[in-house]
């Protein structure tokens, strides 16, 4: 719990030399639990991936069903930080099948509330992710599993706020946060802390006085060294925040922290850093720069098949063009197609909110007309699912062009 992660790591690997000597099953069995939450929070994932494995394996060895539910739900879970989604789907589809079969209720709230949700979202099936995640907290919160519970909760709100249902994302992110802090997962306060940034940004829109001072309590516990296990997720969503909010150095504070931090999240975050890296870039007048970094997004995210950023990434290649003169008129409309067979009318609303203020400062009168009756129709359908009156109101008021 102090974050000496190479202290701990050694102390168990002596652990393991007495229990393999003694034959000590059980003993193995809690060195592999201990051993994976080591190296998962110091973002170590090839050593955590190597040996849950063998803590699979070794399940098999026990006739223990929470054993091999173990190491086959952490060996998904770590498989889909290091982006070998394939592979992850293979275990998670084991591990389930395992935990049905033997009534393992706290691994189907893991699997349900990180595994198969992480999996979906990636491929751009956000409504099958909230399903997921929905089954999960009703079961982590049935058997008191709470770190499932709040890792659940946390991702529960993040599929949730990229649908744009921003009142259950605030209570989900709420839970992640009451979790965390309960069972001393300061990676968590700390994502959840990020999450709720930006649900207040979405409800408020940018200039908030409140934002900022929300972005620096988030950043303390992302600080900790068992804080920076999520702080991948965390930090990049903060710097697209700061962005938005017009605070560039702050932006990029977060950005290099996030980049340099050792992440267990960081791979899958990777293509994040990148775009909020290029947006920067392109409001500096780098135009080199941010089209690299975009090159750079679409080759990782099409290698590995994440599609949930698909419709960002034609946004931002469309932006990039526009600041240069360039054709990106198409690129938008094709952006704005992607996030709504997505799901994501957030980020609908802002493709259409940043091609109608493209389109109004070149004095394209049809072409802002067109963006302008869009946008007021998907701020109308985000608000209609807002079902608190000031909540509501505030909204309308931020979002209104």
């Amino acid at each position: 719990m102090l974050g000496r992660m190479e202290e701990a790591e050694q102390q168990l690997l002596n652990a393991r030399e007495v229990a393999e000597e003694s034959n000590d099953l059980t003993g193995l069995a809690e060195f592999h639990v201990v051993y994976c939450a080591v190296n998962t929070l110091g973002g170590n994932l090839d050593k955590a991936v190597s040996h849950l494995a063998d803590a699979a394996e070794l399940g098999d060895v026990m006739q223990s069903s929470a054993a091999r539910c173990f190491g086959l739900t952490h060996y998904a879970n770590t498989l889909i930080f290091l982006t070998r989604f394939e592979e992850a789907a293979e275990a998670a589809a084991e591990a389930e099948r395992v935990a049905l079969a033997t009534g393992e209720r706290q691994f189907l709230a893991e699997l349900y509330g990180e595994t198969f949700p992480l999996l979906e979202l990636m491929r751009g099936d956000l409504e099958a992710a909230r399903a997921h995640t929905d089954q999960a907290i009703e079961i982590g919160t049935e058997i008191g599993a709470m770190i499932a519970l709040g890792m659940a909760a946390f991702v529960g709100g993040w599929v949730e706020s990229l649908l744009g249902r921003y009142e259950k994302a605030s209570d989900h992110y709420r839970l992640a946060h009451e979790m965390g802090e309960a069972t001393g997962f300061v990676g968590l306060v700390g994502t959840a802390a990020a999450g709720l940034t930006s649900i207040h940004q979405s409800l408020n829109g940018a200039g908030s006085p409140e934002t900022l001072d929300m972005i620096a309590t988030a950043r303390v516990p992302l600080a900790h060294p068992l804080g920076i296990s999520l702080a991948g997720f965390a930090l990049a969503e903060l710097a697209d925040i700061a962005l938005a909010e017009g605070a560039p150095d702050l932006a990029s504070e977060c950005l290099v922290e996030g980049m340099s931090a050792k992440s267990s999240s960081g791979h899958l975050a990777a293509p994040e850093y990148m775009l909020c890296s290029a947006h920067l870039a392109r409001d500096q007048g780098d135009l080199t720069r941010a089209r690299s970094l975009i090159a750079d997004a679409t080759e990782y995210t099409a290698s590995r098949g994440i599609r949930y950023l698909d419709p960002k990434i034609t946004l931002a290649t469309a932006l990039v063009n526009l600041a240069d003169s360039s054709d990106g008129w198409d690129l938008l409309e094709t952006a704005e197609k992607q996030a709504k067979e997505m799901g994501q009318l957030p980020l609908m609303m802002r493709i259409q909110r940043k091609a109608f203020t493209e389109a109004d400062s070149r004095g394209l009168a049809d072409r802002r007309t067109r963006w302008k009756e869009a946008h007021i129709d998907t701020v109308s359908d985000l608000a209609d699912g807002i079902s608190d009156r000031d909540l509501r109101k505030a909204f309308l008021r931020a979002h209104t062009v």
